[in-house]
């Protein structure tokens, strides 16, 4: 097998636009690709997973130990070893039909080529030229794994300015994978140069496989990024990517929108896979790479069944998942079984626990509010004492409700609450009218907003026992949100006033949370704790919690569960133990 590492200069330098571009690219070969993510992204790698077929894992050199990232990478390249071959993309060779026409051996997957016999229209000659050689070495490379890791941010960017921890580098060294860094080439010249000096320079320890500058203006543009850095720099030159607006996919606050919601045209990967062809050496690079030995893998025995089923939530509004906490789940003996809280009518049978992922719960607020018989189902199963996790968007949606500032469907219309004037009351009456009621397991009403109100790493120590894990346990994970949480029952308020002021304060839209008493019935959420001792870089206090309440979990962290081992058991023994109670 081969592999590599592709990296940036610094976030937007165009990594995930390559990364995309080389998944489908060397896909179509006949490489057998497994993707990975560096760093807490689950859009991504939801991105990779629906171009190659299978699933990106993501590596993390902060919240998990050297072993486990080891162990998560040979996981993905035994998967991909053990995959089927890959026919060629069907949509690809449907908008090729020339070619096709003239080369019936692609539709039968002949890996023999008769190039004499193959007519090209002379405006794409280079193009089909290599469409067919890429076809005549499909018999070479079928058999052949490719891992293709994606960086996040910069190159050397992690967890601090003193430390490579969390950072692509750190990872591309633990794997020891060469790294191809892509350079954001726009308004720069000899100047690259310097850029890529100072990157090959900065940590001797790193592999460069070579450099692909980004948003170049034009051949000539490139040709001279190519002469600054051949005349300056050690690093080879593979290529680059002309700047292009229609291969430009869509965006939201928390970065590209996700695969369930925006699948990648066949139009956008054909021209990914032509730029690739005719402006870069990529496949020259992956046939040049040394032979990198097979990875060993070394993971807990998996349990035996103890017939627990645990409920997944996902859909277009719950979709951000380590694919680790899931498997982790399943080697504890659980079954997984998935759900929809936007259109499943009920939440499945025989289920001892839920589990709720992030996502997006305020783009489908509307949906989801309409879906009352679920979120009644999922209240009471709460009341019960079943086991249930909410994270981040699980979170909210586990909450009284959510506010959604602008239009339901476009992040980019959100009105932040604090550049609003008593003045503007059109504006507070589309606010008001964009409350929507949500679950009601805890007592706190979300209200998203235009800007950012947290990001970055997270550790955790227990400070109870919970579902993830006993007290004192450490737990690491990421926090990146937009909405943040109002209190609607203090303690400390007399019950009858906080009754008045809600049902003085509440309009129409939110009529229903009024008449169910969530909001003004303290009493109700008088078992509520708040259960996170957390710290971020450098041991700084951070204004996160994690509240319990019966039997049910929920905070704005993203809990990586193989960061602490035990987690995944800890959560099906919960689900276990209110599986035993319910026999009785």
């Amino acid at each position: 097998m081969k592999g590599f590492v592709i990296a940036g200069t610094g976030s937007g330098s165009g990594k995930t636009t390559l990364c995309l571009g080389i998944l489908a690219y060397l896909s179509k070969l006949g490489y057998k690709v497994a993707p990975f993510k560096v760093g807490p992204d689950f859009i991504d790698p939801g991105h990779h997973t629906a171009l190659t077929g299978r699933v990106s894992r993501n590596l993390d050199s902060w919240m998990l130990s050297r072993e486990t990232n080891e162990n998560i990478f040979a996981k993905g390249c035994i998967g991909a070893a053990k995959a089927s071959v890959e026919v060629v993309n069907a949509s690809l060779k449907a908008q090729n039909p020339s070619l096709k026409a003239q080369n019936p051996s692609l539709q039968t997957n002949n890996a023999s080529f008769e190039l004499n016999s193959v007519k090209f229209e002379a405006n794409n000659a280079s193009l089909e030229e290599n469409n067919v050689r890429l076809k005549d070495n499909k018999a070479q490379t079928q058999n052949m794994v490719v891992a293709v890791v994606e960086g996040a941010m910069g190159l050397f960017d992690g967890y601090s300015g003193t430390s490579e921890a969390g950072s692509t580098a750190q990872m591309a060294k633990w794997l020891g994978l060469p790294v191809i860094l892509i350079v954001d080439a726009r308004s720069m010249a000899r100047s690259a140069a310097a850029i890529v000096q100072g990157f090959e320079n900065f940590d001797p320890e790193i592999d460069f496989a070579g450099v692909i500058f980004s948003k170049t203006g034009s051949e000539r543009h490139y040709a001279y990024l190519k002469e600054a850095v051949e005349a300056n720099c050690r690093m080879k030159c593979i290529g680059h990517l002309p700047e292009n607006p229609d291969i430009a996919m869509p965006e939201r606050h928390l970065g590209l929108v996700t695969s369930d919601e925006h699948k990648l045209s066949s139009n956008i990967i054909e021209q990914l896979v032509e730029m690739l062809v005719l402006n870069t050496s990529i496949r020259e690079m992956v046939e040049s790479l040394p032979e990198y030995k097979n990875p060993s893998i070394s993971l807990p025995q998996t349990v035996h069944s103890q017939n627990i089923c645990i409920a997944v939530a996902r859909d277009k509004a719950f979709c951000f998942y380590y694919q680790e906490n899931i498997e982790a789940l399943q080697r504890g003996g659980a079954k997984i079984v998935e759900f929809s809280p936007i259109t499943s009518p009920s939440l499945p049978t025989d289920i001892h626990g839920i589990y709720f992922g992030g996502g997006y719960p305020e783009l489908f607020a509307l949906e989801l509010s309409n879906n009352k018989f679920l979120m009644n189902e999922i209240r009471e199963k709460s009341l019960a004492g079943m086991p249930i996790y909410g994270e981040c968007g699980g979170f909210m949606y586990l909450c009284s409700d959510i506010t959604v500032l602008g239009n339901n469907n476009t992040a980019d219309t959100h009105i932040d609450a604090n550049d609003i004037t008593a003045a503007d009351t059109d504006k507070s009456k589309h606010i008001i009218n964009n409350r929507y009621p949500m679950v009601g397991c805890f007592p706190f009403s979300v209200v998203m907003s235009k800007k950012m109100r947290a990001l970055g790493y997270r550790q955790i120590t227990l400070k109870e026992d919970t579902l993830i894990g006993k007290k004192g346990d450490v737990l690491r994970g990421h926090e990146f949100h937009y909405s943040s949480i109002e209190d609607l029952c203090q303690e400390t308020v007399d019950e009858s006033k906080q009754a008045s002021k809600y049902k003085s304060k509440q309009t129409c839209e939110s009529k229903q949370i009024c008449e169910s008493k969530r909001l003004y019935k303290p009493k109700e959420f008088r078992e509520l704790k708040k259960i996170y001792e957390t710290s971020g870089r450098d041991g700084q206090e951070i204004s996160l919690d994690g509240y319990q309440i019966h039997n049910t979990l929920g905070s704005y962290l993203h809990v990586h569960f193989e960061s602490m081992k035990g987690t995944a058991a800890a959560f099906v023994d919960a689900c276990h133990s209110f599986a035993l109670n319910q026999n009785f």
